[in-house]
């Protein structure tokens, strides 16, 4: 049997981890397109950034795809008793 809290639960903490992601995006663009730089230096911060949030991205995709196939393997063993 789902547990309807724990997948309301989930999904509300996908869509708080996602809005901190798109704030930290919009953020760190309008933070550094203001700043009294020249446009190279501009330019490589906007790239620094965007760097760090693709990192951050491409870490928490990993920690998710482990928490679903530890989930699967839960599920599959629970299956076969």
């Amino acid at each position: 049997m789902v547990d309807k809290n724990k997948k309301t639960t989930g999904s509300k903490l996908d869509k708080i981890i996602m809005g901190a992601v798109v704030g930290a995006a919009i953020g760190s663009v309008l933070g550094v397109s203001l700043a009294p730089k020249s446009g190279k230096e501009t330019r490589e911060d906007i790239v620094n950034q965007f760097d760090k949030i693709k990192d951050f991205g491409d870490n928490k995709s990993r920690s998710l795809l482990r928490r679903l196939r530890l989930y699967l393997k839960k599920r599959n063993e629970r299956k076969k008793k």
